[in-house]
């Protein structure tokens, strides 16, 4: 019949067209018979065909076996109520099966994702893998996070199955790559010196976020250690380092106080100084070193002071040089004997025992001392010039007085006595001369 009783069973959905069957008896027995229906011809899905029954006021499943292939469908049942043949309902949702890791972990740049996909099942249709529907793919692996590939399949019947979820996170995990400025040199202006040092460079799969190094402001004398480094997006953080050497060439200089100097024979002589700086160490004037003092004053001529220095770094300055000039213009101090008188007793002249001059020099050395005294001296006063002479030609004198007195009276002879005839009251007479001599040479003057 194309229409019967039957109501609808929950758990189970009429075939199409119905086909029912009621059937009625005479017929008495106890227990059960088996019915068998023949369905060929009808549009039913034979794994799910059941042959239900009503007894006891309500319906169930009979079924005992299916003959695929002569398509008969037997039930045992305990009367000849009502019966029919119902398609039982597909309830069943399929299930999916993630194929590979339900975590992937893909460090970010690394190219194009392959998703290993999924499989699904259903109960009733089978393999129904190529049904699913994947959503999150591509995945974009230039993109930093978690990303969903999500993997969604319904039966024939409508069954949604539970939907499942794979987690590919892109991470990123390499540091950037960082390139120091080279290595710089440069000449020290002071204890620190400002240096161009230039600029790092980085790149990163991702993003560079910030280039930053330790570089003070100023650098020391010596080598320095710059670390440069460069963080992405990620906290990554890569270091690279450059090398500043600030070098100290330059060497000091040596500023003399004052100028050459003279100074007299004999005199104190103080010198002046000098003073040093130097760009990195500054005023070195301490670390002089002075060579040719102190000045003998009494060696007359050139003397030569000499200023050296050199900085920690051990750049010697330009010697400089004082000369210091010793002259000697200041004459001898000459002390000329006691003036001398002297009595003569035998003449004509004497030589009397005048005594030396006595002198002294600045210098130190004695002078040379000469005198323009004669041999003999003559009676009466005589000036001696005493003259001393230094090594420089610086002459002085001074003067004594040779006195020598005559208190001894000429030796006079008379001429002989002499007798003539008178020639008158008045006789001229040749009476002759008389003769002397003196101690002093000089002849006496004679007179009668």
């Amino acid at each position: 019949s194309p229409a019967g009783p039957f109501p609808p069973i929950p758990g189970f959905v009429l075939i199409f067209p119905p086909f029912f069957f009621d059937l009625s008896t005479t017929a008495v027995f106890t227990g059960s018979v088996e019915v068998c229906i023949n369905y060929a011809g009808l549009s039913v899905n034979e794994s799910f065909l059941r042959l239900i029954h009503f007894t006891n006021g309500g319906f169930e499943d009979a079924t005992n076996s299916i003959n695929t292939t002569t398509k008969i469908i037997c039930g045992n049942v305990t009367s000849f109520s009502a019966f029919g043949l119902m398609e039982e309902l597909d309830l069943t949702p399929p299930v999916i099966t993630l194929l590979g890791p339900t975590t992937v972990a893909l460090e970010v740049g690394s190219g194009v994702y392959s998703d290993q996909g999924a499989a699904a099942n259903d109960d009733r249709d089978g393999n129904i893998t190529e049904n699913i529907v994947v959503d999150g793919l591509p995945i974009n692996t230039n993109a930093v996070g978690t990303h969903l590939v999500t993997y969604n399949v319904s039966d024939a019947a409508g069954n949604a199955a539970l939907q499942v979820t794979r987690e590919v996170t892109i991470q990123d995990t390499t540091p950037p790559s960082i390139t120091a400025p080279a290595d710089v040199t440069a000449e020290a202006t002071g204890q620190q010196t400002t240096v161009a040092i230039g600029t790092a460079t980085a790149t990163d799969n991702v993003a560079v976020t910030s280039i930053t190094s330790d570089a003070p402001a100023t650098f020391p004398v010596g080598s320095t250690t710059v670390t440069w480094s460069a963080i992405d997006d990620a906290g990554n953080r890569a270091t690279a380092t450059q090398t500043v050497t600030v070098s100290d060439a330059r060497a000091p200089v040596i500023t003399l106080n004052g100028g050459d100097a003279t100074v007299e024979a004999g005199a104190n002589y103080t010198d002046a100084g000098a003073t040093a700086t130097d760009s990195v160490d500054g005023v070195i004037t301490n670390k002089i070193v002075v060579t040719g003092l102190p000045v003998d004053t009494n060696a007359v001529g050139i003397h030569i002071v000499s200023y050296n220095v050199s900085d920690a770094a051990g750049n010697a300055a330009t010697p400089v040089m004082r000369t210091v000039t010793v002259t000697d213009n200041t004459p001898p101090g000459v002390t000329a004997p006691p003036n001398v008188t002297n009595g003569t007793t035998t003449p004509p002249t004497t030589s009397g025992d005048i005594g030396t001059a006595t002198a002294t020099d600045n210098s130190g050395v004695a002078p040379t001392i000469i005198s323009d005294a004669p041999a003999t001296f003559p009676v009466g006063t005589t000036t001696v010039t005493w003259t001393a002479t230094d090594a420089a030609g610086n002459s002085a004198t001074a003067k004594q007085t040779v006195t020598v007195s005559d208190t001894t009276a000429p030796v006079i002879t008379a001429p002989v006595d002499a007798s003539v005839e008178a020639t008158g009251q008045q006789t001229t007479v040749a009476i002759g001369t008389a003769t002397a001599t003196d101690n002093s040479g000089v002849a006496p003057t004679i007179i009668s």
